[in-house]
């Protein structure tokens, strides 16, 4: 007489959890990774943003007086916590744009070519997470012509 086994063996259920515990594991670290790699994105994204919006303001600033603008960029690096000349200095490690934990420096350097007096201004934003600090860096060259050496 043959005996039918029906149902499974004890084995194959060990088999069909190891299984479905090692994809669990790499959804859940793939997961993790892209949830990583956006929050990467967003910050860089509004530090750009940040970057842009300090730019922006010097060139407003420009606008409206180049001799003020002028003097005010004699002073290098400075921290730009707000858009304003306020600040003297780099920025200490809580000077953090209002309501982010981004950190803007600016900073300044000024040549003569013949005529124009041409100011390098090069903002950098700042920011930790838990994978290490991070920081983007935009640059711009403001020109004023007629200058005499």
């Amino acid at each position: 007489m043959k005996k039918t086994c029906k149902g499974q063996s004890l084995f194959e259920i060990v088999v069909a959890v190891g299984v479905i515990a090692l994809i669990m594991v790499v959804v859940v670290s793939l997961s993790t990774s892209s949830v990583k790699t956006s929050t990467f994105a967003r910050d860089k994204t509004e530090a750009n943003k940040l970057a842009g919006e300090a730019i922006e303001w010097l060139r407003g600033q420009r606008d409206e007086s180049w001799t003020t603008f002028n003097s005010n960029t004699d002073t290098s690096p400075r921290c730009f916590d707000s858009l304003d000349w306020s600040s003297t200095a780099t920025c200490g490690a809580s000077e953090f744009i209002v309501n982010t934990r981004f950190l803007r420096e600016g900073s300044f350097t000024k040549t003569v070519e013949g005529v124009s007096l041409i100011i390098d201004a090069t903002i950098t934003i700042t920011w930790t997470e838990p994978g290490g600090t991070h920081d983007i860096v935009v640059t711009t060259i403001f020109v004023q012509e007629g200058v005499q050496n």
